[in-house]
Parts: C-alpha cells; sequence; structure tokens
C-alpha cells in the first residue's frame, strides 16, 4: 500500500511485469548524468577577445591571521608566498609564514608602506559625513537650518542632492562650506 501512494507521488505508471527491474528507472537517469553531452554549435558562433587584466598580491590568509605585504607581481616575494609547499603541519606553515615575513619587513626600506586602498562607495561616504558635519557648523555657526544651507551649497555649486551628487560635487561643496566658516562668502 506505501509503495503504491509513493508510485502515484512521484508519478509512476505501475507495471507488473518488471518486478525484476525495480531500480530500471533509477539507472536510466544515472546513465543520462553519466553520458558524454557535446556542447552546442552556439559557443563557435561569436568571437573571443582577452581583456587586460592587473592583479597583485595582497596577503595570505592562514589560520585566522594575515600574512605578508604587497609585493610586486612576479617578485620573490610573492612566489614564496604563493608556491608554499602544501604538505606541511599546520605549525610548520605558521612558523614558515612567521620568518617570510619577518624577512619581508627587514628588506623593506623604512617608511615605505604600501597605501591601503579605499572603496569607492566608502570614500564618498566619509566626504558626505565630513559635509554633513561642516554644514552643521556653520548652521549653528548663523542660525540657519541644515537644509538651508544645503540648499544654498546646491544653488552655488550646483549639481543634484548630497545623495545623488558625486565625489567631486561633494568635494566642491566641502570646499566651498570652508569658505564660507572663515567668513569668504
Amino acid at each position: 500500500r506505501l509503495e503504491e501512494q509513493r508510485d502515484h507521488a512521484l508519478d509512476r505508471k505501475p507495471n507488473p511485469d518488471d518486478v525484476g527491474q525495480m531500480w530500471a528507472e533509477e539507472q536510466a537517469l544515472i546513465d543520462d548524468a553519466n553520458r558524454a553531452e557535446q556542447a552546442s554549435g552556439a559557443l563557435d558562433e561569436g568571437s573571443f577577445e582577452a581583456l587586460e587584466s592587473d592583479a597583485h598580491f595582497d596577503h595570505v590568509l592562514f589560520d585566522k591571521q594575515q600574512w605578508g605585504m604587497h609585493a610586486q607581481v612576479g617578485s620573490e616575494d610573492e612566489e614564496e608566498y604563493l608556491g608554499l609547499p602544501g604538505l606541511l603541519e599546520p605549525d610548520q606553515v605558521s612558523a614558515l609564514l612567521r620568518e617570510r615575513q619577518s624577512r619581508q619587513v627587514k628588506k623593506a626600506p623604512q617608511g615605505a608602506q604600501a597605501p591601503t586602498p579605499v572603496a569607492a562607495h566608502r570614500a564618498l561616504a566619509a566626504q558626505r559625513k565630513e559635509l554633513n558635519k561642516l554644514v552643521s557648523t556653520y548652521a549653528r555657526q548663523k542660525g540657519l537650518p541644515h537644509a538651508n544651507v544645503h540648499m544654498d551649497l546646491r544653488r552655488v555649486c550646483g549639481g543634484p542632492d548630497l545623495a545623488a551628487a558625486t565625489s567631486e560635487q561633494v568635494g566642491e561643496r566641502i570646499d566651498k562650506i570652508r569658505l564660507w566658516l572663515v567668513g569668504r562668502r
């Protein structure tokens, strides 16, 4: 009775002659999955054009720790970190990474710290925050609502509202309100 309900739910058609071939349907699915498929001719229609790309070694992440410093592409430092042997124990890998990083720090000239890149959206958010602080300070000095100060900035500098402004537009507004704060309106 249970098998009949299962077969009904799976939309199987009962066949009393195939009692011996209980797994025939599953075997057919396995055979379909294992059969080699030929790619369609649609892949040959387009053309392939290689685009230029550039990447640099940033760091190795091992055992919740960051190892390595910025290295030039193809340099010996990059090769050392990327060519780590895979047959070492975890404590041996940690010791090796520690040793390589100390050598790299000793080789690096003093004060030659690689700049940490900032994502564009984070930089824009920081600029907006700075502008809002300056607007708040100016509004407090003059006794004006913040919205009026923002409108005056838009009128003088042009551009959309702050949420849609580009980094250059926000920077221009920051420069303008700094002039206003020192009395050069």
